[in-house]
This record gives structure tokens, C-alpha cells and sequence, in this order.
């Protein structure tokens, strides 16, 4: 068992809002970046299950989930490519990789977003 305490779970999970808002800033967040922020959430979520926490707390840490360049990207590029070849004003490319940023971008806002809920509850509890 790992001696994980409820403020060091805050501490990470500040650390996690933190690499989003860093990832965010410019506006271009690579594959690397959202793999590296995947992984790490994914053993931070490891740590809490091998911890003493309260199964309430592993429970709502569990939660957390953080996907991205899922199908719905993918049926957009391809929309994209039927409309720009029918319009010929953007290549399929500059579309697919704004509509993959563009989900990116959602994906870690909504990771920032979770990360503060769940601390905030936490610090109720």
C-alpha cells in the first residue's frame, strides 16, 4: 500500500491543472503532450488505487478520464475532405489538423475543468 495522503492527492491534481493551462497557452497541443498528460494521469489514478484512501475518494478519482483524437475526429476529417473537395477553398489537411487541435484543446479544457471539481469536492468531503 502506498501512504498517499488527501493533500497530496491536491497537489497533484493542482500539478495536472497546471500542465493543462501550460499545454493551453499556445493555442497547439501535440500528440506528445497530450500522450505525456495521459500517461501521467494514468499512474497518478494507479497511485490512489494502490493507496489507503477511502473507496469514496479512489471512486471519484477513478473518474477521471482523459481521451482524445477519438472518432469523432476522425468523422470530421472525413466530412472535411468531402466538403473541401466539393468547395476546393481548404485543403484536407489544414482542416483535419484544425479539427484536431480544435478537440484538444476541449479534451484539456475539460480535463482543467474535472481536475478542479474533483478537488473542490474533495476539500468538502
Amino acid at each position: 500500500m502506498i501512504n498517499l495522503t488527501l493533500e497530496a492527492v491536491h497537489k497533484y491534481l493542482k500539478y495536472i491543472s497546471n500542465e493543462c493551462d501550460r499545454h493551453l497557452r499556445d493555442k497547439k497541443v501535440s500528440y506528445d503532450e497530450i500522450n505525456q498528460l495521459s500517461i501521467e494521469l494514468e499512474r497518478f489514478i494507479n497511485m490512489v488505487n494502490e493507496s489507503e484512501l477511502s473507496k469514496e475518494t479512489k471512486s471519484l478519482i477513478n473518474k477521471l478520464s482523459f481521451e482524445t483524437d477519438n472518432k469523432d475526429i476522425r468523422k470530421s476529417w472525413l466530412k472535411s475532405i468531402i466538403n473541401s473537395l466539393l468547395l476546393n477553398d481548404e485543403s484536407p489537411t489544414n482542416i483535419s489538423y484544425y479539427n484536431i487541435q480544435k478537440s484538444r484543446i476541449e479534451d484539456l479544457k475539460k480535463l482543467k475543468n474535472d481536475v478542479s471539481n474533483l478537488s473542490l469536492k474533495l476539500k468538502i468531503k
